[in-house]
């Protein structure tokens, strides 16, 4: 039975719909390991027949942007991103979100910039199916995951072009700061997969191989246990790097932790 492709929830203006929020560290990855505040919007452009997100990204709460700070401010979030701790855009789809995150993200330089020892590092976790605007002013970071037909989407719905060049540009900016970068995380579960995502996304768009990570598609830590030894066998074979899922190894879990 097919899954429901769950609608998007309308946010007023000077409201953000969040689906949750927590500080734990990323899991995956280039800066895998790194204490990190996440917050996940609502809503996504995509319904992978594998998301492990799916369950909380189809529901959302609604909050000014003021609540939202003074939760993170109570819950501590704002002392961990003081000391370092990236902030984490993800989903569903954060870039369908642009607007309220580009806002929510201003109000927190505009009212608690006193408590930041210098300015956050944002990363956006993203299918790479939307075109970035204003919200790159503030975005240090892109975690891009085209998906492949394992996902079980149609290649016109998961392939953006334009999206795409603009992501693989920023996959060759490594050292100028003042510039996003990104890098590109295909999750497979067998060779075919690779080539896919090698002949569909790599090679078309001219992605830096040094930004490439393959990760086991895998939703448990069972699995993740099982998948891994041979995903990391075809990274070295096709040059690739491999990237774990460190929160399912820790604590068996994909969201929320």
């Amino acid at each position: 039975m097919e899954r429901e492709f769950p609608k998007f929830i309308k946010t007023e203006e000077g409201k953000i719909t969040v689906s949750e929020t927590f500080y734990s560290i990323q899991g995956e990855g280039r800066y895998i390991g790194t204490p990190a505040v996440f917050l996940r919007t609502q809503g996504c452009l995509l319904n992978c027949k594998w998301c492990d997100t799916y369950d909380v990204w189809k529901t959302g709460k609604i909050y000014t942007y003021q609540e939202l700070a003074e939760l993170w401010k109570e819950n501590g979030y704002i002392k961990a991103i003081s000391l370092g701790a990236h902030i984490i855009l993800t989903g569903g789809e954060p870039l369908a979100r642009q607007k309220e995150l580009f806002e929510f993200r201003t109000y927190l330089q505009e009212h608690y910039y006193r408590d930041f020892f210098w300015t956050p590092f944002i990363e956006v976790e993203t299918a790479g199916t939307v075109l970035p605007n204003k919200l790159t002013e503030w975005v240090n970071y892109y975690n891009v995951s085209p998906k492949l037909s394992n996902s079980g989407m149609e290649i016109d719905r998961r392939n953006n072009e334009r999206a795409m060049k603009y992501f693989s540009f920023l996959s060759w900016n490594n050292k100028d700061q003042k510039t996003p970068s990104s890098s590109f995380k295909f999750v497979v579960s067998n060779e075919e997969d690779v080539k896919e995502a090698m002949d569909t996304y790599i090679q078309p768009y001219h992605i830096n191989l040094n930004s490439v990570y393959l990760m086991a598609e895998a939703q448990t830590k069972k699995e993740l246990n099982e998948q891994e030894g041979k995903i990391v066998e075809l990274a070295k074979k096709y040059g690739l790097k491999y990237s774990t899922r460190l929160h399912l190894h820790i604590w068996d879990k994909a969201t929320g932790v």
